[in-house]
This record gives C-alpha cells, structure tokens and sequence, in this order.
C-alpha cells in the first residue's frame, strides 16, 4: 500500500482553513466563558509547529499523525483552554517521558487498565494516542493513529468515567466541541 502524501499547498490551505475555524471556537469559548461568569479562555496560540517538530513527535509516538490533527499542530501548536476545557498538546509535548503529556498519558493508561471501553481495543495496524487531556484531568482524547502510512482521517475517542465516545476523527470532534460551546451559550444567554 502506498503512502499518503501531503502536498505542501494542501498544508497551506488547511492549515488557513484551521485557523479560522479554531478562531471561531476561541470567541465562542469567550462567550461561554462571559455567559457563565468565567475568566476568558487563554489566547489562541497562532504559532504553528515546524515540519521537524511534527515529524519528531510521530517518531517518538511510533505513529503517523492522521491530517487534521497535524493540521492543528500546524496551525495552532497546543492550546491549553481548548473546546472549553481541554489542554491540546503541542507537538514538542508529545510523547515525551516527562511533562505534561507525560503526566496525562500516566492517568489515561490507568484509566484504560480500569474504565476504559471501546477504547480499549487497539485495531490493527494503530496505537492509541493520546492527544488532549481534559483540565480535570479524568478525561482523555485518544486517536487511533497508524503506525506505518498515515490516514486522512484516524478514528478519536472521547473517554470519561467509562463513556468512551467515538468520533470518526479529530475534525469531527472539533465539530461537537464547536456545537457544545454554542449550546452551552444558548443555554446561559439565550444568545443564537
């Protein structure tokens, strides 16, 4: 099977398309952040991680970063009040056997030794990978991310008090953490 070239003028694009996208979340997180009577959520990070940086995570992770995660990193690298509440990794974070990600991946493994449900079962192919931490710290994003040529999209699971929720990749997780932001400020201000 041949691997998944990214083009670099794709890069480009998605990675444009991201930072839109992800500056739409950040002033949704302000508005529930303001409706709930909250300090604002920490500023957008527009610094994206390098090339080299990607690659040295997926060579610590054993993996191949599926697109639209890497297109984060590209755009963004890490965001510690993401989708409200999560602590997005950023690429030098990744893997690494001390620090942060390497305080949450502890307490995700525990959690999947004991909790854990679907996300459990490692196909084929794939290792579970740790991509953000909730700031409870009781709650995991986990891709299934491949370990030889990198898919466009790699299956997410949201995983907490043994709820383990798919999602067919890391946009569309975004996508409901978009959706639960903007419920969440219909609920509290009755803002459309």
């Amino acid at each position: 099977m041949a691997a998944i070239l990214r083009q670099p003028d794709t890069k480009g694009r998605n990675v444009s398309d991201w930072r839109t996208r992800l500056q739409v979340l950040y002033e949704l997180q302000k508005k529930v952040n303001e409706a709930q009577g909250l300090p604002g959520p920490s500023p957008l990070v527009t610094t994206g991680a390098s090339e080299q940086a990607i690659a040295a995570a997926e060579q610590r992770l054993g993996v191949v970063l599926d697109s639209s995660y890497s297109d984060v990193l590209r755009a963004v690298n890490g965001w510690p009040s993401f989708a409200l509440s999560w602590n997005l990794f950023a690429a030098e974070d990744l893997g690494q056997s001390h620090g942060l990600w390497a305080e949450a991946n502890r307490d995700a493994t525990a959690y999947f030794d004991g909790e854990g449900d679907h996300a459990v079962t490692v196909p084929r192919g794939r290792k579970r990978v740790l991509l953000a931490a909730g700031a409870d710290s009781a709650r995991f994003l986990v891709g299934m991310l491949d370990t030889a040529a990198g898919a466009a999209a790699s299956p997410c699971y949201d995983c907490a008090y043994g709820e383990d929720i798919e999602y067919a990749s890391f946009q569309d997780w975004v996508a409901a953490m978009e959706s639960e932001a903007r419920s969440i400020i219909s609920e509290e201000s009755g803002l459309p």
